[in-house]
């Protein structure tokens, strides 16, 4: 309960200060997809205080977030047999590291979110996925190019950001492990982590979620999301 609720407010805050989720009461912002079987969502700790935060979301039967926008090229993807996931609810708190912008030109800067998509991929490449998707603001594309990630098709306005542009980008890690000479890759690459690691995920069990939103996690799904496709993953 205590780290779903570290985790939800982290996003908020983060989120609220680029616009983009809106404001509410509770302080806390999540998405239905983080509590799929095989989501993950991973934290980095400095000193017990919660640093930052990034989600992967594998494709299931409710499918990914990115899908709402890109349907056509998801079941591309699906049609060619790609096993991909998408990453998502990226957030770091910058006061509280010692970095207080992103910057390419000084990787100490980037620690933190390095960190993150080290034990991202390590996840990725445990769970035999070959590409990762994201949808991340213009202003960051730069950044993700230099991770390794491509577009794939034009930026629109995404509902789920409020709003806010979104480029659709896209990482081949088959590519990626076949290129990794570059000190980054090999970053991402050496001392992978043991598969045990990632076994624990956010918790679904209805009290601990009413406990942080008030209301029970299936209950929320119903009302919120279309198709009741995650009551038939729920029943699956």
């Amino acid at each position: 309960r205590d780290e779903l609720q570290d985790v939800c407010s982290l996003i908020y805050r983060c989120y609220r200060k680029r616009g983009y989720c809106e404001q509410n009461a509770t302080g806390l912002h999540f998405s239905p997809f983080m509590f799929g079987r095989d989501s993950r969502t991973f934290m980095l700790r400095a000193n017990q205080a919660l640093q930052g935060t990034v989600s992967i979301f594998p494709d299931s039967a409710a499918g990914v977030p990115c899908e709402s926008l890109y349907p056509e090229e998801v079941a591309k993807l699906r049609e060619q047999g790609i096993k991909f996931a998408e990453v998502g609810l990226l957030a770091v708190d910058i006061d509280k590291s010692t970095n207080r912008k992103y910057s390419l030109a000084n990787r100490a800067k980037m620690a933190p979110l390095f960190m993150l998509f080290k034990i991202l991929l390590n996840y990725a490449f445990y769970h035999g996925t070959s590409h990762l998707l994201i949808m991340v603001h213009p202003r960051h594309e730069e950044l993700y190019r230099f991770l390794g990630f491509k577009p794939f098709a034009e930026p629109k306005p995404y509902e789920g950001a409020c709003g806010n542009p979104a480029v659709p980008m896209m990482l081949d890690l088959d590519e990626e492990q076949k290129s990794a000479s570059r000190s980054l890759r090999k970053f991402f690459l050496r001392n992978m982590f043991s598969p045990s690691v990632f076994a624990t995920q956010l918790s679904q069990e209805p009290t601990a979620f009413a406990d942080v939103f008030g209301e029970s996690y299936y209950s929320y799904h119903e009302r919120y999301v279309p198709s009741g496709i995650w009551s038939a993953q729920r029943e699956a």
